[in-house]
C-alpha cells in the first residue's frame, strides 16, 4: 500500500479535485481517515465537530498547545494533521516526542496505518519507512524521538509532544 519514491499517479479528474480540496482543508482531508479502533477494527473515521473545530484552528495557527485528557482522540487528531502538513507542503519536518521511545514509535506506527489506507491519489512516494521515521518524496520527514535534552538537538522542525505529564524537567 506504498507508492515508490517518484512513482506517478494518472489522476481522474475527480482525484484532482478531491486532491485539491484535501490540500485546502485538513478536515475534507480527514474525510479520508481510516483508523483502528479496539472495538470496530479499521474503520473510517467520523469526526464531531469539536474536532473538526480543533483541526481548523490547528490549520490556521502555526503555535498550538493542546491541553487533553486521556481517550479523548489527541493522538488520532495529530495523525491527522501531521499527515495533512507533510503530505501537502514539502520540506516539512515534524519531530514526535515522548517520555519514552517505545511511545513516540507507537505513535508513528499509528501515523504509518493511516498513511497506508489513504487513497492512492493522496499519498506522495515514500523514500524512508522504517521503525523511526517517514521520509515523503516531496522532502518532508516524519521522526519518532524521545524527549532526552539531546534527542534532536540542532534540528528544525514542528513539535508533536505526547505525554508531556511524564517528561522529566
Amino acid at each position: 500500500r506504498l507508492k515508490r519514491a517518484g512513482e506517478t499517479h494518472a489522476y481522474t479528474p475527480e482525484e484532482i479535485q478531491e486532491f485539491l480540496a484535501c490540500k485546502e482543508s485538513v478536515v475534507r482531508f480527514a474525510s479520508h481517515f481510516k483508523i483502528q479502533t479496539i472495538d470496530e477494527g479499521l474503520k473510517t473515521i467520523e469526526l464531531w465537530d469539536i474536532q473538526k473545530k480543533i483541526l481548523q484552528e490547528m490549520q490556521d495557527n502555526r503555535f498550538c498547545a493542546l491541553n487533553f485528557p486521556r481517550q479523548s482522540s489527541k493522538t488520532t487528531l495529530a495523525t491527522i494533521m501531521i499527515l495533512w502538513d507533510t503530505i501537502f507542503k514539502k520540506y516539512r519536518r515534524f519531530f514526535i516526542l515522548a517520555n519514552k521511545e517505545d511511545t513516540s514509535k507507537e505513535v508513528l506506527e499509528r501515523i504509518k496505518l493511516a498513511f497506508e489506507y489513504l487513497p492512492d491519489f493522496l499519498k506522495p512516494g515514500i523514500e524512508e519507512w522504517n521503525k523511526k521515521s517517514i521520509k515523503f518524496d516531496n522532502g518532508s520527514t516524519i521522526y519518532a524521538a524521545t524527549t532526552t535534552s539531546d534527542s534532536i538537538r540542532g534540528k528544525t522542525g514542528n513539535l508533536y509532544c505526547d505525554e508531556t505529564a511524564f517528561i522529566d524537567k
